[in-house]
C-alpha cells in the first residue's frame, strides 16, 4: 500500500512531467507514439486516484477512465514492464475473492525525489 505522501502543489505538476518524460524518450520495441500517449494519461489516472485515498483496483480505474477492460489491459502491460506499476493482490469488497489493484510502487516517488534534487 501506498505511504501517505505530502504532496506539494509543485510534486503534483512534477511527477507526471517526470513520467511523462520517461515513457515518451524510452519507447518499447514496436510501441507506437499513440501507445505512450496512452500509458502517460494512464500513469496520470493511477496517479491522482491514489494521492485521493482511492483504491486502484481494475474497476475502480476502469469506470473512472472510461477505457473498456481490454484496451485498460493492453495499456497496463507496458507499464509493468517497465516497472512504474506494480501489481498487487487483495481481497475484493465482498471478502471472499481476489482483486488486483495497480499501485505506483514509492521506489518510484523515491527515485523521481532524487533526481530533483540533483537540479
Amino acid at each position: 500500500m501506498m505511504k501517505s505522501h505530502n504532496v506539494s502543489m509543485w510534486s503534483q505538476l512534477n511527477f507526471p512531467a517526470a513520467v511523462m518524460k520517461h515513457i515518451m524518450e524510452n519507447p518499447v520495441e514496436g510501441e507506437t507514439p499513440a501507445a505512450r500517449l496512452k500509458q502517460v494519461g494512464m500513469m496520470s489516472v493511477i496517479y491522482y486516484l491514489q494521492i485521493d485515498g482511492q483504491e486502484t483496483t481494475v474497476n475502480n480505474i476502469i469506470e473512472y477512465s472510461g477505457v473498456s477492460r481490454s484496451a485498460f489491459f493492453e495499456i497496463i502491460g507496458p507499464l509493468l514492464e517497465r516497472k512504474l506499476l506494480r501489481e498487487e493482490s487483495i481481497l475484493n469488497t465482498g471478502g471472499r475473492g481476489r482483486a488486483f489493484k495497480f499501485v505506483i510502487p514509492d521506489e518510484l516517488f523515491e527515485s523521481l525525489a532524487l533526481i530533483q534534487t540533483k537540479r
